[in-house]
């Protein structure tokens, strides 16, 4: 496979496809099939105490900039 130059957006796109061995329409079945589809993982409910905790955190981080030494 060529290299990709690093102004990749200078290549013509039915190049860069080619290169890329990809297509307009996306993954084909069989990358589909190695790679899964590209979803993200949904994310965790922070229970009440989780929450708490994050935005003492946060709170005690930021104000430690503010002590003197």
């Amino acid at each position: 496979m060529n290299e990709i130059p690093k102004v990749f957006w200078s290549v013509p796109a039915p190049e860069l496809l080619r290169r890329l061995n990809t297509s307009p329409q996306g993954l084909t079945h069989e990358r589909l099939s190695q790679f899964g589809e590209n979803r993200l993982k949904p994310q965790k409910e922070l229970n009440t105490l989780t929450f708490l905790f994050l935005n003492l955190k946060t709170l005690l981080f930021s104000s430690s900039f503010f002590v003197a030494p």
